[in-house]
Parts: structure tokens; C-alpha cells; sequence
């Protein structure tokens, strides 16, 4: 395996975990899309991708990355991976957010990283509809509020509160479960990353999340 690092906003990491070249090229997808329409469509219609109905104002500032290891089919439309990574950005570096997904079952084909200063600091059960259908989501925040003292020894029992998803940064993780196009219910894993904007304004992302089709 090859290793590259790329920085997300606020203060998480992803490695990358690139295969070299050669047998495993032609079942791998490693590219960029303008939508999300495109980048669901490359990656095939055996799982479900989701993508932010409600973004705080900020407007999709770079292509929808996609990773896929693994080919486990001869199609590549209704092939499983055992890799998959899709990620796209919003806003910029001073306040913005990174939206993170792969299908479960599959591993990060770009791992984020969290830091150690993490804390969570809140979990909602949130409704969201999709194709007229409430679905319900257990979101967990957490926020990153020891960077300040990121050289400090950080103690189990440290404390976060709710205002620190804004003041340090903070991310959401969440498994949403959904028919793909087959009729099949399959789930993908969501990590909403956040920089200089509130709890309310993440779970409100995470709650707008609708099933590209």
C-alpha cells in the first residue's frame, strides 16, 4: 500500500490508502466529480450515497472526491467494494464542513483520523425524509475542545460542552439505513466534519441528509 496525507477542515486528517497500479486498476475508482449525481453514479448502485440538503449557507467549493478498493464483481455498476471512500467540501477554511461517507460493510479507503482532543458533548435521535419516508438516525457530536491545549496531557474526564463545536471544531457520525436502487436496504456511514459552525447548525446538516439519486 501507498500512503498520502490530505488535511481536512478544522483539525482531522484522513490517510489515504492508495493500492499501487497495475491488476488492481481496472477494479478501483479513484477520481473526482462535479455532483454527487456523478460521483453516485461511478461508484454504482449497490449501496446509497447522502448528500447535504441544508449546508449553513456554504456552497460545495471543491469536486466530490471518490475512493473505491476491491472489486468484489465483474460489473462495476452493481459490484460491491471492500474499500469505498466519498468526500466533498463546503465552505472554506476559515468556517465550513467536510462531509465523509463509505457504504458499511466496507472499510475507509481514506480513513479520518480524529484527534485525541475529542470529546462527545451530545446525541440526538433525528427523523430524516427521504422520499417521503421518515427515517430515524441516532447523530453523535463531538467537539475537539482541548486543541487548545493540544501538548497537555488529556485526562479522560475532561469536559466539553456543546458551545465548543464552534470554538475548536467538532464532527458527527452517523449510519443511515435506505433502499438503494435494487430494493435492497443497505446502510452508509456518514462523518460530518465542522469548523467555526454550532451543534445546532451540524445536527440541522446531518438532519437534511437526502439519498442522491
Amino acid at each position: 500500500m501507498k500512503f498520502s496525507r490530505l488535511i481536512l477542515i478544522g483539525v482531522v486528517s484522513v490517510s489515504l490508502l492508495v493500492p499501487t497500479l497495475g491488476a488492481q486498476g481496472a477494479q478501483s475508482v479513484n477520481s473526482s466529480f462535479s455532483t454527487w449525481e456523478k460521483a453516485a453514479a461511478e461508484l454504482g448502485i449497490r449501496g446509497n450515497l447522502f448528500k447535504p440538503k441544508y449546508s449553513a449557507g456554504l456552497k460545495l467549493t471543491d469536486r466530490v472526491q471518490v475512493l473505491a478498493f476491491g472489486r468484489t464483481g465483474m460489473h462495476p455498476r452493481s459490484s460491491n467494494y471492500r474499500m469505498t471512500s466519498v468526500r466533498a467540501v463546503y465552505g472554506k477554511f476559515a468556517q465550513g464542513f467536510s462531509v465523509n461517507e463509505k457504504w458499511s460493510g466496507t472499510a475507509w479507503a481514506a480513513t479520518p483520523q480524529f484527534d485525541a482532543a475529542s470529546r462527545p458533548v451530545g446525541a440526538a435521535k433525528i427523523t430524516l425524509l427521504d422520499s417521503g419516508t421518515a427515517t430515524k438516525v441516532i447523530a453523535k457530536v463531538f467537539a475537539n475542545c482541548n486543541i487548545s491545549i493540544y501538548n497537555a496531557e488529556i485526562s479522560e474526564r475532561t469536559k466539553c460542552g456543546k458551545k465548543d463545536v464552534k470554538r475548536f471544531g467538532g464532527y458527527l457520525t452517523m449510519t443511515i439505513e435506505a433502499v438503494n436502487s435494487q430494493g435492497d436496504t443497505r446502510k452508509t456511514d456518514i462523518v460530518i466534519e465542522s469548523k467555526k459552525l454550532t451543534y445546532d447548525q451540524l445536527l440541522r446538516i446531518a438532519t437534511g441528509m437526502e439519498k442522491v439519486n
